[in-house]
């Protein structure tokens, strides 16, 4: 088993790692303190800024973010930074693991990561920003990312689709029932939330609500 350690540092991560995981892989510790100064092997800046793969020792002010430590099954343990997106309770934070199960995913503050466990150079961000949910639909083998507007899913191969706009601010999961995904949105011009449905095969999707 991989071991995934997790401090919440400003983005409050600590105290909202997920566990719904698609597979248990990984065991996710939540620790709720951040370490003082930290020489990291990997560190993933994010918000534009350019990359960086080796060692690295970040200032305060970089540290807004979380910290996380993986043990892979074959391999060197690494520790890798990952930006905050926003500093909100109204957006996405945790660990999950994902279809791959050689990659573990995680977000913080509605910024979503890929990396894989076995080489911390392979990684790459959500397309969807901010992330306000994460939704795990295993027996499709999916990973859903739901922002404000639309939603995108990931597998095995990466992203699959992304939905057109389904709401003008805001979005509802219902439930979702054999391969339809039911939700709603907000219709500002109808002043009311309407329905939507998407299959998660082919991304396609019906109603909802756009400008």
């Amino acid at each position: 088993m991989s071991t995934a350690i997790v401090t919440g540092g400003s983005a409050g991560i600590g105290l909202a790692v997920v566990g719904q995981l698609l597979e248990k892989n990984y065991e996710v510790i939540s620790l709720d303190v951040q370490p003082t100064q930290v020489e990291v092997g990997l560190a993933v800046v994010g918000h534009g800024r350019q990359r960086e793969v080796g060692r690295a020792l970040l200032e305060e002010g970089d540290r807004r973010g979380a910290w996380l430590r993986v043990a892979p099954k074959s391999g060197p343990a690494w520790i890798g930074f990952f930006a905050l997106g926003f500093d909100s309770d109204q957006v996405a934070h945790g660990v999950f693991s994902v279809p791959d199960p050689e990659t573990i995913c995680i977000v913080v503050g509605g910024y979503g990561y890929f990396v894989k466990a076995s080489d911390p150079r392979v990684w790459d961000q959500v397309e969807q920003r901010p992330v306000v949910r994460v939704l795990p639909v295993p027996e499709l083998k999916l990973l859903l990312f739901s922002g404000f507007t639309n939603i995108s899913a990931y597998n095995e191969g990466g992203r699959l689709w992304t939905t057109p706009r389904l709401s003008w601010e805001g979005i509802s999961i219902s439930r979702i029932e054999g391969t339809t995904l039911f939700g709603t949105g907000w219709d500002a011009l109808k002043d009311k939330e309407v329905e939507f449905e998407i299959d998660l095969v082919t991304g396609d999707s019906k109603s909802g609500a756009r400008p």
